[in-house]
């Protein structure tokens, strides 16, 4: 006899961190530099880097991504 019965529901996907270090062809971080990010349907986010060229942000959406680093300004 079951005396509780408790449901569940599990999203496809979980959000999940994405971290990108964008780096110049010395090495050097591309630091303080806005990049838009273009999901596989179509949703756009702008974000920056961080002192370290490093980009965060999180992906709630299964499929591809581009990346779009702006120019200095």
């Amino acid at each position: 006899m079951i005396l509780e019965r408790t449901e569940y529901q599990v999203p496809d996907l979980v959000a999940s961190p994405i971290h990108v270090l964008f780096i110049d062809d010395t090495g050097e971080p591309i630091a303080n530099r806005d990049c838009t990010i273009v999901f596989s349907d179509n949703q756009e986010i702008t974000r920056t880097t961080d002192a370290e060229g490093t980009l965060r942000f999180t992906m709630r959406t299964e499929g591809e991504l581009t990346l779009r680093l702006h120019e200095e300004a």
